[in-house]
């Protein structure tokens, strides 16, 4: 009997060991869920990284409102999350102004990444270690070296993990990601995050070149042709539309609008691509404008986005309401997603009752010289509410006659934003109307349509003209 009970003996010993090991690293995954997480200052950002235990070894970064990027990136059974916590709007204002917005700029975030990368790994050893001590003091109160197998226990298998984590890494996952929220519309972000700003200052310095060319060959066409020219009372209307927060695209509006010397510059929304405080900031390029600047919310555009163009000397916004600029008057109304975070477009089923809404308004007042929206199908269905109707959203440039309203579609002035840097075809496009006094009236005369395809093959441009005598 005696080896029997030796035996059950053994076995129970063992098998409270094995609870005692497993309480440990239970506790200690338990501390690393809690307590798991560090917060960082890195350039202008606060961001807080995370541990955690989980099913699949991923990374997951979350940008709000953008919502999250995730990636399996190693083999581990954790989980590494980073969150942007908080933007210092101010220090990358300055940086912008200060061009210190480069590749030694990313390498010094890599650099700081890592460094913060160590820190939180320490800080998560010792976690292991106090939760694996806790464990086991959770099953044995009477101190004892159990107590530092334990907290030894759940270290080192924390640190093997966090080693397996190191080996596996694949930061290339991220070239194949998945997206939540708002940022599943917009891939291109992760691609354009790792090329270099250089290129973004050699448009912005090509695409003021061509507009100095455009104007260059404007003046010669005039010269010898029958064309709209600088008539005495005439009104030049800049019109733009969907830039997208292309910085390029702000360099090439303040130069054609020197250039041809429009009277104002009115735009048709979707400035920005998300409407956040960040993009905003590009926006203040327009203070140096010394022109009126009329704007009109997109769907990609927010109440944030309504709020900073509101703040900007020389900016108005038209919501619903009207305005003169020389003797032009313009309506504008905004998108109606504009009005909220979400950048998508309005349902298709609503945009009747919209078009009907803004007709309603437009019948209670004077008839506009210019109306002014965002989406093209609204436009569209107010064709002959006003002589010249103008809009964007679709990225395709056009002038065309229809119910006796002049439709120009200002394209995307932006080439569809950032995306063009990852190869989108889109090209830049805007259009300038001249419009002549007709007794007491402003009748659109003609309208120049430009379109810069890419910076080889030069642009394309056109002349449209308009018997309104």
């Amino acid at each position: 009997m005696k080896p029997v009970l030796v035996r059950k003996s053994i076995l129970f010993n063992n098998a409270r060991s094995v609870g005692v090991y497993l309480s440990a690293l239970v506790f200690a995954f338990i501390f690393i869920s809690l307590m798991g997480h560090q917060s960082f200052r890195i350039e202008a950002l606060e961001v807080q990284m995370g541990i955690r235990p989980a099913v699949l070894g991923r990374t997951v970064v979350e940008m709000p409102p953008l919502a999250n990027v995730m990636a399996n990136t190693h083999s581990t059974p954790l989980s590494l999350d980073l969150s942007i916590r908080s933007i210092d709007l101010q220090s990358v204002q300055q940086m912008l102004e200060k061009k210190e917005i480069n590749a030694g700029m990313f390498d010094s975030v890599a650099k700081d990444l890592r460094r913060a990368a160590v820190i939180l790994a320490l800080k998560i050893l010792l976690l292991s270690a106090a939760g694996g001590a806790f464990g086991v003091f959770i099953l044995q109160r009477r101190p004892g070296l159990k107590h530092l197998w334990g907290a030894m226990a759940a270290t080192l298998v924390m640190g093997v993990l966090l080693l397996g984590t190191y080996a596996t890494y694949d930061i290339n996952r991220f070239k194949n990601p998945e997206y939540t929220g708002a940022l599943k519309t917009a891939p291109w972000i992760i691609g354009l995050a790792g090329q270099s700003l250089d290129k973004i200052d050699t448009l912005s310095s090509n695409m003021e070149m061509v507009a100095t060319n455009i104007h260059q060959l404007f003046s010669q066409i005039d010269n010898f042709s029958a064309g709209a020219g600088d008539q005495e009372g005439m009104i030049k209307v800049l019109h733009v539309s969907d830039i997208h927060n292309n910085p390029a695209s702000m360099t090439y509006i303040q130069r054609i609008a020197e250039s041809f010397k429009v009277d104002v510059i009115i735009d048709t929304g979707d400035i920005t691509d998300y409407g956040t405080p960040l993009e905003s900031l590009l926006l203040e390029n327009l203070s140096g404008l010394k022109i009126p600047y009329l704007y009109i919310a997109g769907n990609h555009d927010s109440p944030e986005t309504i709020k900073k163009m509101k703040s900007i000397r020389g900016v108005t916004v038209l919501d619903g309401s009207t305005v003169m600029v020389k003797k032009l008057r313009f309506a504008g109304f905004s998108d109606p997603s504009s009005k909220s975070l979400d950048i998508d477009s309005p349902p298709l089923e609503m945009i009747p009752g919209y078009a009907g809404e803004i007709a309603e308004k437009l019948a209670q007042d004077e008839q506009p010289d210019i109306l002014a929206v965002h989406n093209h199908r609204i436009a569209g269905l107010l064709a002959g509410k006003a002589p010249v109707i103008i809009y964007g959203h679709d990225h395709r440039l056009a002038v065309k006659e229809e119910k006796g309203s002049i439709m120009i579609d200002s394209g995307s002035t932006g080439a569809a934003g950032m995306r063009m840097l990852q190869g989108d075809r889109t090209p830049y496009s805007l259009d300038i109307q001249y419009y002549s006094p007709v007794g007491e009236k402003m009748m659109l005369k003609a309208v120049d349509t430009i379109t810069v395809e890419n910076l080889d093959s030069g642009f394309h441009l056109e002349r449209h003209i308009f018997d309104n005598s």
